[in-house]
């Protein structure tokens, strides 16, 4: 009978098994997936975040353009459609709503706002001012 020596044993278990392997690519795969969710959930968090800014800017923007423009405000509701304004990726829109007619010597509020879709949702920045009406 022939004795099997240790070196002959430790010959026979080098390597690994094909059940090792798929169970550690099985492991790999579960990994990867749960992170290219969290990094596509950080990502659409990013893109959601630059559009609020950007909505926010826009909104400053109209609202100082307004109050430049003062006596053109008064007694309108602007633009009757809202205007559509391409900033980078995002396609934004903006409408004036404003009380009419105003009365001199009171308060004439006036909204903006500022909306864009996202995924098929519809997101809304606005802002109410006013001042008196001459």
């Amino acid at each position: 009978m022939a004795r099997t020596t240790s070196r002959q044993l430790s010959k026979r278990r080098c390597g690994f098994v094909t059940i090792e392997v798929l169970l550690a690519l099985g492991l790999a795969a579960v990994g990867f997936a749960s992170f290219s969710t969290f990094f596509n959930s950080v990502r659409q968090e990013h893109r959601y975040q630059q559009n609020r800014g950007a909505a926010v800017f826009l909104l400053q923007s109209k609202l100082e353009e307004l109050r430049q423009s003062w006596p053109a405000v008064t007694g309108v509701a602007y633009p009757a459609l809202p205007e559509r304004i391409s900033i980078g990726r995002g396609q934004f829109a903006w409408q004036l709503t404003a009380a009419h007619p105003p009365e001199p010597g009171k308060f004439f509020p006036y909204q903006v706002a500022i909306v864009w879709t996202e995924r098929g949702r519809e997101h809304r920045v606005s802002a109410t001012t006013g001042r008196v009406a001459p």
